[in-house]
Parts: C-alpha cells; sequence; structure tokens
C-alpha cells in the first residue's frame, strides 16, 4: 500500500508538472519536449498515440455528437482528460470542423470526410484537399520542434491537438500591429530543414490537383463553371502564372550569405526571395494566435507592453508546402485584407509600404542575420533598395495566393459538408488577382 501512495503522488506531481510545462510550451521548445517526454513516460495509454502519425485510433467522428467524441478523446488522451467531457464547437473553420473538450483539448474533424448527401457514411473521402498522412508526420515534426501544439493523436478522420487555454486569434485589422512578431514566426519556420521522411510539393502542385478534380469530377451543369469562366480565362490565367514565377534553378536558390560574389543588391534580393523554403501558405489572422501572459514577469516584458501578449502562435500546418519564401509572405500579406467576411478591400487593406518594410526587415534579420548586418551599412540604402525590390517579387506572389485559394474554394463548392459560400469567396480572390496582376504585372 505505501508503495502504491507514493506511486499515486508522483504520478499526481507529474501530472501537474504536464500542466504547468504545456501552460509555457508555446514559448519555449525544452518546455514541449519535455513535456512530450513526461507524457510518453507516465501515461501508458497515450503513449502509444502521442505525437506518432502512423498510429490511428479506430474510430470515426461522422455527425459530430457528444457520444462520438468523447469516445474519440477517451480511446486518446484517457490519461490527458477524464470524463465527464464538456464538449463545445468552435466556428470559423472552413477546412475542419473543430470542438473543445475540457478546455483542453481540440478535436479536429477534417471537413471533406464522407459526404452523407450521397448516402456516404464511411470515414473515407471522395477527395482530399490535403495528404492527411503527410500532413501528420509535418504536425508531428513541428510539435517536436517547439512551433506546432502538441498532437495528442489521430484517428480515422481527423486529430487531437493541444488547445491552448486563453489564447485568442487575430483580427485581419491587427495583421499590421503584429507584422514583426508575425515576421519572425513565419522566419523560424522557414529555417527548419525537413526530415527526410517528409518531402512536401508545392502550391502550385497542389493547384494542379484540385484544378483536376475541378474538370473531372465536378458538376458541369453548375452555374460556377460559367459565372467563373473556370474553363477558359482561369485555366489560361493558371498557366500564365506558372511562368511568371518560374523559381530559380537549384544552384541560384541558395542563402544569399552564400553568393559573395552577386553585389547587386536587386539580384540579390530576388534570388532571395524565391529561395524555395518550407512555408506555411495559410498564415491568416485566425491561425495567429497571441499568447496569454502566465506569470508577473511575462506582463513587466517589452513585449507585452507593446503587444499585450507574450507572444505569437502558428496553427493550422495543413498546407505547409514548399515554395518561394515571397509566395508565404505574399499570402501573409493578402491576409491583412477581409477576406473570411467576404468583403475585402484590397486598396486600403493591403499593407502599405512603411508596414511591409517592416515585416521584410523582421523576417531578413530571422532567417539570415549575417545578410541583415551586411545590409545596415551604407546608412541604410542598401536596406531600402533589398526591401524594396523584395516587396516588388512578394506583390507578383500574391497572385499564386489569390488563385489557389479561389481554385481551392471552387473543390470546396463541390465536396465541403461547411455551410459557407465558396463561391463567392472563389469570385472575391479573382477579384483580388486582377488587382493584383494590374498592380504588378
Amino acid at each position: 500500500r505505501a508503495i502504491g501512495c507514493v506511486v499515486v503522488k508522483f504520478r499526481s506531481f507529474a501530472y501537474l508538472a504536464i500542466y504547468l510545462l504545456l501552460e509555457r510550451s508555446t514559448t519555449d521548445n525544452s518546455n514541449v519536449r519535455t513535456t512530450i517526454w513526461l507524457c510518453t513516460v507516465l501515461m501508458p495509454s497515450s503513449k502509444k498515440y502521442l505525437n506518432n502519425p502512423a498510429k490511428v485510433a479506430p474510430l470515426c467522428i461522422k455527425s459530430g455528437s457528444e457520444e462520438e467524441i468523447a469516445a474519440v478523446v477517451q480511446e486518446i488522451c484517457t490519461d490527458i482528460i477524464q470524463p465527464p467531457y464538456k464538449i463545445s464547437q468552435l466556428s470559423g473553420g472552413l477546412s475542419n470542423q473543430l470542438y473543445v473538450v475540457n478546455d483542453s483539448v481540440l478535436v479536429r474533424v477534417h471537413a471533406e470526410s464522407g459526404d452523407s448527401s450521397n448516402g456516404d457514411d464511411s470515414c473515407t473521402s471522395r477527395f482530399h484537399l490535403v495528404d492527411r498522412e503527410l500532413e501528420s508526420r509535418v504536425l508531428a515534426f513541428l510539435a517536436q520542434e517547439g512551433i506546432a501544439p502538441i498532437m495528442y493523436g489521430r484517428f480515422q478522420n481527423g486529430r487531437l491537438e493541444e488547445f491552448l487555454r486563453g489564447a485568442e486569434p487575430l483580427k485581419c485589422t491587427e495583421m499590421a500591429k503584429y507584422g514583426a512578431l508575425i515576421a519572425a514566426e513565419l522566419g523560424g519556420m522557414h529555417v527548419l530543414t525537413l526530415p527526410d521522411d517528409i518531402v512536401l510539393p508545392s502550391m502550385i502542385d497542389r493547384v494542379e490537383v484540385w484544378f483536376d478534380y475541378i474538370l473531372r469530377q465536378g458538376d458541369k451543369n453548375d452555374p460556377i463553371f460559367a459565372d467563373l469562366d473556370v474553363r477558359g480565362s482561369l485555366q489560361n490565367e493558371f498557366q500564365w502564372l506558372k511562368g511568371l514565377l518560374q523559381p530559380p534553378n537549384e544552384k541560384s536558390a541558395c542563402s544569399s550569405a552564400l553568393l559573395p560574389d552577386q553585389h547587386d543588391v536587386s539580384d540579390r534580393a530576388i534570388t532571395f526571395s524565391r529561395e524555395v523554403v518550407f512555408t506555411h501558405m495559410d498564415c491568416q489572422s485566425l491561425n495567429i494566435l497571441k499568447l496569454k501572459p502566465i506569470t508577473t514577469e511575462d506582463v513587466k516584458t517589452d513585449q507585452f507592453q507593446t503587444t499585450g501578449c507574450r507572444g505569437l502562435q502558428l496553427i493550422d500546418f495543413e498546407y505547409a508546402s514548399s515554395n518561394a519564401r515571397a509566395a508565404d509572405i505574399a499570402n501573409t500579406f493578402c491576409e491583412h485584407c477581409d477576406m473570411n467576411n467576404l468583403k475585402a478591400d484590397y486598396k486600403n487593406e493591403y499593407p502599405t509600404d512603411d508596414d511591409q518594410n517592416v515585416f521584410l526587415k523582421a523576417y531578413v534579420q530571422k532567417v539570415d542575420p549575417a545578410l541583415a548586418l551586411e545590409l545596415e551599412k551604407e546608412n541604410g540604402q542598401s536596406w531600402k533598395d533589398f526591401v524594396q525590390v523584395m516587396r516588388y517579387e512578394v506583390g507578383k506572389h500574391t497572385l499564386l495566393s489569390h488563385l489557389a485559394w479561389a481554385i481551392w474554394s471552387i473543390v470546396q463548392h463541390f465536396v465541403s459538408p461547411i455551410e459557407f459560400d465558396f463561391k463567392q469567396y472563389a469570385s472575391q480572390r479573382l477579384e483580388g488577382y486582377r488587382y493584383f496582376k494590374d498592380r504588378f504585372c
């Protein structure tokens, strides 16, 4: 009995330690790794699923009932949270249906799974916008690196993740205010080297697959084909854009710090902008969380005094892919516009030159400090020249953002069970495509 009491007390202490580490895990990579290690050692029932993309619980959430959700949580997180379960649904997701359990666990149900309107009662999707196996490997890797929330485990049509209590998503109107912090988070992802088992497509590769689905499987009588001229101008614009954004060859797609013979600032800025890196590609306001302060020391920091948060956390990495760094930055700049509410004002909401300069300078300082130091020479003129060229390169890549998400939205129009006007969203993104083509091309 004495031994049993010791074990119980030890486990209780360990659970407390895990709770405290989870609270701080999003700002300290070592805490993330320690938390995952403690969970693995002390939670045998959850151990097999924790951060393990290869293990999938044989369960499915079809209707979103509390019974289905509870069954998945009990299987995967039985050592992390205990019943009774308080379950609430989150709004705003366009790729997943989201639920929170006991303010601790996020349940993510992939929205494209199943199609009850066609009598499909399975967890197998007709069409996947993303490769869920690859996505799970990416998320597990990023969780280990302390960049993504912990992945508690997978089930047949979704997964469970760490829910960041008290964190709040940005508003699109706040993107400029937090520009330097967003740049640092994005840059931290761009400098990562992926493990050998993660080979990512480019965004253009993904759009090729999405476009092929629309042309082969979409309802040819649907008015969306004529209204958006899918087979005509949309297809032609995509082919033209692929030529415009042709990436540099592998020899030139290296860090500008490795190009001592390339003295022209403009050439270096172009090479730097088009270097292919590990990108997020969905860095919109709802996928950027403001983290609450945990201690009084957090409140005393200059960062909290300036921003009102102790840091930012990127989430939702399902569209992570290999692209020019300018493509990810362009997508982020596009998200300053109020597109999620279908009322974007591209002329007035796209970041100003000054806001772009703040972002780009913080970004370069994060990913290439040697280059940043070099650009500080000559009274800052090199910086001005460099970011001016980068702004233009990023501007051209806004076309990829708008066209890709327009085509994505057309696919969603056919396959998604989520109630949202995907046709109007696609139309809005094509409006953005035309506006920025006139501006940058």
